[in-house]
């Protein structure tokens, strides 16, 4: 395969015969090559994509167990149980995990995310134990934050995703060691701001800088970093896609991203994006928030309709516990079996995995609302939200509700009390 600025001869045909002698027209095929590479590129990323898409699916089944038993068990246990530290070690990390996985769908699925209102320097304090895994033992890293920060309005995940890529991208510049550094600060823009008068409207902004002190690159590399498909590394090394993806993120967002280097001299990478207010505190999150004790008792019958045995299990056990009668099911054939046995209004809830073997969830779906009229749907997925809701598009209607795995038996027990209060009183969800 070609590798990035590698040109192709030229190639000649025959135009024309004129008097026995050949004339021949020169064609330069460099530009068809160049279109075709970037076709391989965008199906290869496409299809691990996909490749990803179904590692993510089984691995939040494989957290929604861990979560789930880590939690049962400190339901459980007295508070000052000396087995308790083990288990909310084992919930963190369980956690931490999971926020690495929405990273991983972030990168493949190109899913606009809801924005949240963000304080950066939390961002990169709780990605600095993660940057310490992924950046070589010989790269200083070190922080800089202002302790004033004002908030900005983005999706978590995605501004970890460019501060991941960022340092990741200085660390490979520095294979001998050298230092990076992240730091924050307040900026206010005005038309007397000539760095940035050209690129963003006047206001107040939060800046970041992401340094490192590598060999830095070429006017010519600077000028097209944000590319979609450029890269200087080998064609089995990059995409070209990383920048792209970054520059995407903070455009979104309103902001602007740009970067200044010199070959030998390093290079900095400057994000402002624009400030927000504060965010109001939530009474009612913030005290259930990995708080087992919280979970509701309720009653009633619920069909859980799962083909990963790991979650159906913990689901089943933490649903029992809060007082529900359980009947489970392990793929859609099943569930439905069930329910054709059962007396009209025997049921009160369905709780559908949406990808199954022999019979999927949307399938289930159907047939159980023409079983059990009155009852209410909880589609759950592994897969990235954007996806289900285009799989179940059709079954989604007022009694059809949806939780992204993995969750907490907090949450489910929480989702499922307010399903059948609303089922109870008439209520539509």
């Amino acid at each position: 395969m070609r590798r990035d600025g590698e040109t192709f001869p030229k190639v000649f045909s025959i135009s024309s015969i004129e008097h026995g002698r050949y004339v021949l027209a020169e064609r330069d095929v460099s530009e068809s090559h160049n279109l075709k590479d970037q076709l391989f590129k965008s199906q290869r990323v496409e299809g691990i994509g996909q490749l990803i898409g179904g590692i993510i699916h089984d691995f939040n089944n494989l957290l929604s167990a861990v979560l789930g038993y880590s939690q049962l068990g400190l339901l459980k246990l007295p508070e000052r149980h000396p087995l308790r530290a083990y288990f909310e070690e084992i919930e963190k990390a369980a956690e931490r995990a999971t926020l690495l996985i929405q990273q991983v769908r972030l990168f493949t699925s190109g899913e606009d995310c809801q924005a949240q209102t963000v304080g950066l320097n939390q961002v990169i304090s709780d990605l600095e134990m993660m940057l310490a895994q992924v950046i070589p033992e010989n790269v200083a890293l070190s922080t800089e934050f202002a302790n004033d920060l004002g908030y900005v309005s983005n999706n978590w995940g995605q501004l970890e995703q460019v501060i991941l890529h960022l340092a990741i991208n200085a660390a490979d510049t520095m294979p001998s060691g050298e230092s990076l550094t992240l730091k924050t600060q307040n900026l206010t823009v005005s038309e007397r701001t000539t760095e940035w008068s050209n690129d963003m409207a006047a206001g107040e902004y939060v800046f970041l800088a992401v340094s490192d002190t590598g060999d830095g690159m070429s006017e010519q590399v600077v000028d097209r970093i944000f590319e979609p498909f450029f890269t200087t590394k080998a064609s089995d090394k990059g995409t070209g896609l990383g920048f792209t993806i970054c520059h995407g993120i903070v455009t979104r967002a309103g902001g602007t991203i740009s970067v200044v280097s010199e070959q030998g001299r390093g290079s900095t990478f400057n994000i402002l994006l624009p400030k927000t207010s504060p965010p109001v505190p939530d009474p009612v999150s913030d005290s259930r928030e990995n708080d087992a004790r919280a979970m509701p008792l309720g009653a009633g019958t619920i069909l859980p309709a799962e083909d990963g045995s790991a979650v159906r299990a913990v689901s089943s056990r933490a649903l029992k516990n809060q007082g529900y009668e359980v009947i489970e099911a392990s793929n859609g054939r099943e569930a439905l079996d069930t329910v054709r046995a059962m007396s009209v209004g025997a049921i009160d809830l369905l709780i559908t995995d949406v990808v199954m073997p022999i019979l999927g969830g949307r399938e289930l779906a159907a047939e159980f609302e023409k079983l059990q009229p009155s009852a209410k749907v909880l589609y759950v997925s592994g897969y990235a939200e954007r996806n289900v809701i285009d799989i179940a598009e059709g079954s989604i209607d007022s009694k059809t509700s949806f939780m992204q795995k993995p969750f907490l038996p907090i949450d489910l027990a929480i989702k499922v009390s307010d399903l059948l209060t609303e089922r109870r009183h008439g209520v539509s969800a």
